[in-house]
């Protein structure tokens, strides 16, 4: 063709065309399903690599009546077939270029497939990590709960007052015994609202060492 130019290399049996494509595989293998020592199909099933696939484009060459070889051949991989009785220079030409792109675009499609398989398997594998992560932080949170609730039985029994502050001593909780104490309900008690069950003699010297106390850290 105008646009290409092979070098051809020819060999007279299937066991020297195995030869030369283990030495530098070609970009095409123009194949007589007769050859002396070797059928065409068992040359395919040599050339295949472990997942079946042929590593190059390969033309299967067939007698008039072969229409069984030519099925098996293209279930081997073979990408195009030609009967030697009809073969014209155009058709060769034509054949040949044709299973070239052919193989091409599977060799393409292949390698796609097996981005896609790891991109699969990647991405399995991060949701199987989010999965544990979800399983991780309810299980910390049921944790959490339930020491909660185990918190607040305890706090609930004992016959005195308990709080629970933030780090700029908002009071952020308070039990039951201070609201039955001071008759504030315990929304009326939170941040700095518990001041107003003291004593008003007592106020201004519990809301001074409440304060310190908070700035100190103590």
């Amino acid at each position: 063709g105008a646009g290409r130019r092979y070098k051809i290399l020819e060999a007279t049996t299937g066991a020297k065309a195995l030869a030369i494509c283990r030495r530098r595989m070609p970009d095409c293998v123009l194949l007589d399903f007769r050859l002396p020592d070797l059928n065409g199909l068992e040359v395919l099933q040599a050339l295949a690599d472990k997942s079946g696939s042929l590593p190059c484009a390969v033309v299967m060459l067939a007698e008039i009546g072969d229409t069984h070889v030519v099925v098996d051949a293209m279930k081997y991989g073979a990408h195009d077939f030609l009967e030697k009785s009809w073969v014209t220079p155009e058709l060769l030409e034509r054949a040949i270029a044709n299973a070239i792109e052919k193989a091409a675009l599977q060799r393409e499609v292949e390698e796609q497939r097996r981005e896609l398989a790891i991109k699969n398997i990647m991405l399995e594998e991060r949701l199987a990590d989010l999965q544990r992560e979800v399983n991780e932080r309810r299980q910390v949170k049921e944790a959490l709960t339930a020491s909660e609730r185990r918190f607040k039985r305890l706090v609930e029994t004992l016959p005195g007052i308990v709080w629970v502050s933030d780090a700029i001593g908002s009071v952020t909780y308070i039990n039951d015994y201070w609201t039955e104490l001071t008759g504030l309900t315990f929304e009326q008690s939170l941040g700095a609202g518990w001041l107003a069950g003291d004593h008003p003699d007592d106020a201004p010297r519990l809301r001074a060492g409440w304060y310190q106390g908070v700035l100190t850290g103590a």
